[in-house]
């Protein structure tokens, strides 16, 4: 092979990495130079799948939905546009083209897309009817539709007396990241009356702050405190949903030694 070539075996296309909000318009372009002949077609790949194919950018040509495409007057630059970004848009995008009919496809390099929607966090704790018999009170707090990883959760406990870990975190099928962090409380710090409240610094001036949770009083949120009972009946299946959300991928169960099912 000549050494221009093997320069040639790779489009570049950009951006490496993009993070879009849901229901917005982005673009990815396809750096071709002069090896693409009237076309360059668009795929997409979900967490090591196969190829799915997108859209095919040609000149003169209409969009379809809500996809379309753009090239510049040179021929060298073909552009993916699409309206209306969903969740399941979230993937790396390779542009594929020939120079000519018969020869070999030359893929892109990859563009990665992100989707963002809201984040959400929640504060998990035993059934209150349980915590009276424990030496050490586990918490998890969940955090998912993260843009990164690196994100540390922070605990704010009113006693001060705590210990806990978090992890590296998991990157689900929509490209967002997901952070999981447990914490003890003695049983001593609940008789005087101890407070825990976990969050994440999301942006530099946006804070996700989740519920609090108070062992001698259950779980108080900003609009109601539910009793023993009450709290049970209300909120029971929807904080085992979001253990089974987490529970889904093989490698990273969520292990908690309580159970919040019926």
């Amino acid at each position: 092979m000549k050494i221009e070539e093997k320069a040639l075996a790779l489009f570049t296309q950009t951006p490496a990495i993009q993070t879009v909000s849901a229901g917005s318009r982005f673009e990815l372009h396809c750096h071709t130079g002069w090896l693409a002949s009237a076309a360059v077609y668009w795929y997409k790949q979900r967490h090591h799948q196969h190829l799915q194919f997108v859209h095919t950018v040609r000149k003169h040509v209409p969009g379809d939905g809500r996809f379309s495409g753009a090239v510049n007057s040179d021929s060298t630059l073909y552009t993916l546009i699409i309206q209306g970004a969903q969740v399941e848009d979230a993937g790396v995008y390779y542009c594929a083209a020939r120079k000519s009919y018969g020869m070999s496809f030359i893929f892109g390099n990859g563009s990665t897309l992100l989707i963002t929607g809201p984040p959400t966090i929640f504060l998990l704790a035993p059934p209150p009817a349980e915590i009276l018999s424990m030496e050490t009170i586990p918490l998890m707090c969940l955090v998912s539709g993260l843009t990164s990883v690196t994100l540390p959760v922070h605990w704010n406990v009113s006693t001060g007396e705590t210990e806990g870990w978090t992890d590296s975190g998991v990157i689900d099928s929509t490209g967002m990241y997901s952070v999981r962090s447990q914490l003890t409380v003695p049983r001593e710090s609940c008789s005087k009356g101890a407070v825990c409240i976990c969050s994440v610094h999301t942006t530099s001036v946006e804070n996700l702050i989740s519920e609090e949770f108070s062992c001698q009083r259950g779980i108080k949120t900003s609009r109601d405190v539910f009793t023993d009972s009450k709290y049970c009946e209300q909120n029971e299946k929807s904080l085992y949903a979001q253990l089974a959300f987490t529970e889904d991928d093989g490698k990273n169960k969520l292990r908690v030694n309580y159970d919040m099912r019926d």
